[in-house]
């Protein structure tokens, strides 16, 4: 409730030892093969300075793995909420094994809040 752009609440993360994974939402029941996604959430950081925050992806089919990323922005302004968004594409072909949106990115020692995730269906 510290932070939150909707709704009662966000996530927090909080000590995070480095700039990896914070915020992981699972997909793989939800999706399916030869259908793309519109992909956004909206993220929140404390540092003292701009900070770069990813919007990216794992996509794993019976072939292997990807990990696309989804947006990439370098310059999230502190204090303030920021829309990421982007596409994820399912193959036709892909015997999906694992699907998960997740987030990466901003230096650690600063606290980062998320809030209204969604994956649609184009």
């Amino acid at each position: 409730t510290l932070q939150k752009r909707n709704g009662l609440q966000s996530l927090r993360a909080t000590a995070r030892p480095n700039a990896n994974q914070f915020a992981v939402y699972n997909l793989t029941s939800r999706v399916a093969a030869g259908t793309t996604y519109s992909v956004s959430a909206w993220v929140f950081h404390t540092g003292a300075a701009n900070d770069t925050v990813r919007l990216a992806s794992k996509l794993g089919c019976a072939s292997g793995d990807t990990y696309p990323w989804l947006q990439n922005d370098t310059a999230v302004v502190p204090n303030t909420w920021t829309l990421l968004q982007g596409n994820l594409a399912i193959p036709a072909g892909c015997t999906i094994t694992d699907v998960a949106i997740f987030l990466e990115g901003t230096s650690p020692g600063s606290d980062v809040f998320v809030d209204d995730v969604s994956a649609t269906a184009n």
